[in-house]
């Protein structure tokens, strides 16, 4: 996930972290004022706080719940509310989410209706910090419709055309990014906003870098460091480091990126900002391992890969694991880098298959509620049309008609409804057959995979065996690990079985074609049916290129095609 520059609905328009407001509030919380004038104030003094102060944000985040009245609605709301802008603050997004759900059902009056839509709006950037894409867009909008319609501050719901412009970037569409970005940008310009047209600039220079205009985003990154800078905003001023570093890294400017990734370790270790350092590790580490620094590289993807554990980001996670794995295997470290492929694989199958089962479950919940409603529908127009036969009895010929007419118009109605009902079967099939491709290129692209890395292994250890008796004996011990792993016959099957239910005929259609087709044919066949290149299938079944070569053109000719005739488009139309 690119990390935008994110804003809390909580903040005040104009960051205030002047000493004299907060002796101000302070001060206020000696007087004797009420119960609510005193988690309110509570409330502005963690705002104030939370950008430089991460443990007296704790401490008046501990006083604030110990004088909250159990029994306020509000005052359980405040708090929930802080908490989940506390826990945000530190990376720990599973609880913020939590806390912000708490304060949204707190927050059901009338007279609470700004701070509901304000969680909702907060709720949102958690969702996209944690890459749930398709929860926090529709509460962005929903934010940004609930504001309008009550007449909030422009500047206000800015902010939530900053999170929708957020999401869109996260999603790599850069154009819609931009516009979202823009429209808040005209806001705080008209507003003469300093503070919050940088922090839009920032988001705005990283889709120019996404798009291609390198000039422009260093422009834009440079002057909002130097506003962030003159109005001591530290955490804001970090993200922006962390974004020129990005962007330098990604035009291979390393000596320009690494005093700023320097910086943003440091600064980002003191304000708690884990993803901030995770992602300046990650970025640290690729720059060592291009210039062969590979121990330097692995220390930063370690430090990465702990960081990230620690927020629970699964895609990042499965980077991390990755990157060490090659960066073992370059060292001739092969059970580490074993072991990183491997934990780097099950993490990227287990995010492929949690989100295709969550799109086949919501369209399941969808046609069961259309389903039940259809249901009641249907015994509420037979309920309708029972009283309407007792009440027109005495009048045969009106009655006749309207009975017709009712009769048509339920007849017409059920089958709309019976097509409906249909047509969401459909959809739940074609969902299904889309996951059952994705498990066959899943499993065709994991054999490749393992055996190509397996076979990499394998000579680098065959490396070694010229080495004395003691390492040779060890490494032999190891080759015929290797080789157990590598694709089996119970590999094929179960590539076999996925492959049969998503193409059903081709298998028949192969034999048809040519009757003394062999496994091995079929095999390579189908292979060939999967768009693998000549090096991978030969990576698969433990030979050489050139066999799989040899192999294509018996094919062809037991298939009965000439010269002019490709195999692969023979076999892609069966």
């Amino acid at each position: 996930m690119r990390l935008f520059l994110f804003i809390l609905f909580a903040t005040p328009l104009l960051f205030g972290q002047s000493q004299e407001r907060i002796d101000s509030l302070e001060r206020q919380l000696e007087q004797p004022i009420s119960t609510s004038e005193k988690i309110s104030t509570y409330r502005h003094l963690i705002i104030e706080y939370i950008e430089f102060d991460m443990d007296k944000t704790a401490a008046i985040l501990q006083e604030m719940e110990a004088f909250a009245n159990p029994d306020s609605r509000t005052d359980l709301g405040m708090v929930s509310m802080c908490n989940g802008i506390y826990h945000q603050r530190i990376s720990k997004l599973k609880e913020a989410k939590q806390y912000y759900k708490k304060a949204i059902a707190f927050f059901d009056s009338e007279e609470d209706i700004k701070l509901r839509i304000l969680n909702i709006g907060n709720l949102a950037i958690t969702h996209r910090r944690s890459g749930e894409f398709d929860e926090a867009l529709p509460l962005a909008l929903e934010s940004i419709r609930l504001k309008d319609s009550i007449g909030t501050e422009p500047q206000v719901i800015a902010r939530d055309y900053i999170t929708v412009g957020s999401i869109y970037g996260d999603l790599k569409q850069y154009e819609d990014s931009n516009k979202a970005f823009f429209e808040a940008l005209q806001i705080y310009e008209d507003a003469n906003n300093v503070v919050f047209t940088a922090h839009l600039k920032t988001n705005i220079a990283i889709n120019y870098d996404a798009l291609g205009d390198v000039d422009k985003s260093e422009e834009f990154l440079l002057n909002s460091i130097a506003v962030m800078k003159a109005n001591n905003l530290p955490y804001y001023l970090t993200i922006n480091k962390n974004a020129l570093a990005s962007l330098y890294v990604n035009h291979e400017l390393f000596d320009k990126a690494l005093p700023y990734l320097k910086d943003v370790i440091d600064e980002s270790k003191a304000l708690n900002m884990t993803e901030v350092e995770a992602l300046a590790h990650q970025k640290y580490g690729k720059i060592q391992f291009d210039r062969k620094a590979i121990d330097t590289a692995i220390y930063h993807w370690e430090q990465s890969l702990a960081l990230n554990q620690k927020s629970n980001a699964k895609k990042s996670i499965a980077t991390d694991h990755g990157r060490l794995a090659n960066a073992y295997a370059s060292k001739g470290i092969y059970d580490k880098a074993y072991e990183h492929e491997i934990k780097h694989h099950e993490i990227q199958d287990s995010l492929a298959g949690e989100a295709t089962m969550n799109r086949i479950n919501e369209l399941k919940i969808a046609y069961d509620t259309e389903k039940k409603e259809t249901e009641i529908q249907l015994l509420n127009k037979e309920v309708r049309l029972k009283k309407l036969g007792n009440t027109i009895y005495g009048i045969a010929l009106v009655s006749l008609i309207l009975l017709g007419v009712a009769l048509f118009y339920s007849l017409r109605q059920r089958q709309r409804k019976k097509a409906l009902v249909r047509q969401k079967r459909e959809d739940i099939l074609r969902q299904q057959i889309a996951f059952k491709k994705k498990e066959l290129t899943s499993q065709t692209m994991h054999l490749v995979q393992k055996n190509s890395f397996l076979q990499t292994l394998t000579e680098g250890i065959e490396q070694l065996e010229n080495d004395p008796d003691s390492i040779r004996q060890k490494t032999k011990r190891l080759r015929l690990l290797l080789k157990s792993e590598k694709a089996s016959e119970r590999d094929w099957e179960s590539f076999k079985s996925y492959f049969t239910e998503v193409h059903e005929d081709f298998y028949k259609k192969l034999k048809s074609a040519s009757e003394s087709i062999s496994e091995k044919e079929i095999r390579l066949a189908s292979f060939l049916r999967m768009n693998l290149s000549t090096k991978e299938i030969a990576s698969m079944l433990n030979v050489l290129p050139e066999t799989i070569i040899k192999a294509k053109y018996r094919l062809k000719k037991k298939l009965n095609l000439n010269k002019e005739q490709d195999l692969l488009e023979y076999l892609n139309a069966l």
